[in-house]
């Protein structure tokens, strides 16, 4: 009699939350029926909320030989589901206004929904059916939902996530920061040996590692870049929250990656008047500066190669125990080696969506590997060579989108694309399987970008030539 009692009651509960789904559902359908923008630009304030919430109640203690994490606080599950929930609502929102009511007149990636279509095909649903360990869950159509709907963005919608995103990273990285004086070991390294002579620290704020913080501070700066505050006395000190962070990260990729990153919007945002000038034959005064500090550079490099005892500490440093960890990229060898071996037991489909969870960490002894550390390697392990086809396919067309969009988003989508380029090679930042943690979410506001500014990208070449576009507008 219980049984059934109890089974009644969960009938009637999910009866209840089925209809209280649709009625959502049909709430913001209306909501959004006579208004240009939809709330999907907003998902990055409960993604880096949840990212906050869940470090804040982890009791980490980066003081300890490895990093300690508690187990997963109920207040971090909850905020996890919403977060899940909201961008479920507004992805189909955002979707199901555009084949209902219609949208703004712009062309749409549609080449690139296709892509993203098969990549999400490749590397999550026939690795769920067809890998070693089949499994498949509804946790993993919220990816391919949101990137749906970022490819559906219009110009508006487009710098509303740019200007989301510079928030929700500037509220994280000063919330990072008070937590030095608050609980320093929950978000620094002590005692740690970097390449800045006399910084001993290594900070990881409130993101999961230094890695991830660096990337988190990059994309922070690249926004501000692209979109400044109103208030103008923020702008200078979000450069300085931003900039600190990526300094203390100690991460030496991110380094490169805003390198590569700011060289793309200074060019884009300056145009080339700066190289022309330098490049001009008649100037001889930069050509002859130039190569007097080249021969200055080299002679030095030569006398301290000569005078001191630089062989030997190359030596020492190669012994060293951070020589080591360069050498083997912090041990994720041994990551990438357990990657082959499941590839090699099912070559065409891989392991399948379970790999890298709980139990197969606990498996091959490694708590730390919760993905292959590696997008090239995430993909052959998980989804075979199918995986990896479809991964190499959406990666080209998404460059040729980048490629076309670079200079109507001023470098914005170039520089994105670098930043990802370098984050594939230790992380997963196009991973379909992740939901939209601090590295999936670079993904996501690029394809918002480049939805955002397609139809400027695709804008005629006479447009472009200073000439023609003085004709133009002499005749207008």
């Amino acid at each position: 009699m219980a049984d059934i009692v109890y089974g009644a009651v969960g009938a009637l509960a999910a009866l209840l939350a089925a209809v209280a789904v649709l009625l959502c559902g049909a709430a913001i359908l209306h909501w959004g029926r006579d208004r240009e923008g939809g709330l999907v630009p907003y998902i990055f304030y409960p993604a880096m909320l949840t990212v906050v919430i869940g470090v804040l109640l982890s009791g980490r203690n980066l003081d300890l030989p490895m990093l300690y994490q508690g187990g997963t606080h109920i207040v971090d599950e909850w905020a996890t589901r919403f977060t899940s929930l909201f961008l479920l609502f507004v992805a189909l929102e955002r979707i199901g206004r555009r084949l209902l009511y219609g949208g703004p007149r712009h062309e749409v990636p549609v080449l690139l929904i296709v892509a993203l279509l098969l990549l999400f095909l490749t590397n999550v649903f026939t690795s769920g059916l067809l890998g070693t360990r089949p499994w498949l869950s509804h946790h993993h159509v919220y990816t391919i939902l949101a990137g749906y709907a970022a490819l559906l963005f219009t110009r508006h919608e487009g710098d509303a996530a740019i200007r989301c995103m510079r928030n929700a990273l500037f509220a994280f990285l000063v919330l990072s920061a008070a937590c030095i004086v608050w609980r320093p070991e929950m978000v620094l390294t002590r005692n740690y040996a970097g390449l800045i002579p006399g910084l001993t620290v290594r900070y990881a704020g409130l993101g999961p590692h230094p890695n991830s913080l660096g990337p988190m501070a990059i994309v922070f700066l690249l926004c501000l870049w692209s979109l400044p505050h109103r208030a103008r006395w923020l702008n200078p000190v979000g450069w300085f929250v931003g900039g600190t962070s990526l300094l203390l990260s100690q991460s030496k990729t991110s380094w490169g990656a805003f390198i590569f990153c700011a060289c793309c919007l200074l060019y884009f945002r300056h145009g080339t008047s700066l190289v022309v000038r330098l490049a001009d034959s008649r100037r001889t005064l930069v050509p002859a500066a130039s190569v007097a500090l080249a021969m200055l550079t080299v002679s030095a490099t030569v006398v301290v190669l000569m005078l001191s005892d630089a062989a030997e500490h190359v030596t020492a440093f190669f012994k060293s125990p951070m020589a080591a960890n360069l050498t083997t990229m912090m041990g994720r060898d041994r990551i990438w080696e357990i990657a082959v071996q499941e590839w090699s037991n099912n070559p065409l489909f891989g392991y399948g969506l379970t790999m890298w969870n709980e139990e197969y960490r606990a498996r091959i002894g490694m708590s730390y590997a919760y993905n292959a550390h590696n997008q090239f390697f995430q993909s052959l392990a998980m989804a075979g060579l199918v995986g990896v086809t479809g991964l190499l396919i959406y990666a080209l067309i998404l460059l040729g989108f980048v490629l076309k969009t670079t200079r109507a988003s001023q470098g914005l989508t170039l520089a994105l694309f670098l930043l990802m380029l370098f984050q594939s090679i230790t992380e997963v930042p196009l991973s379909m399987t992740s939901g939209y943690g601090p590295v999936q979410q670079v993904h996501l506001l690029l394809l918002m970008v480049i939805a955002s500014r397609y139809v400027v990208g695709k804008a005629p070449r006479a447009a472009s030539i200073p000439g023609r576009q003085r004709f133009a507008h002499s005749r207008v």
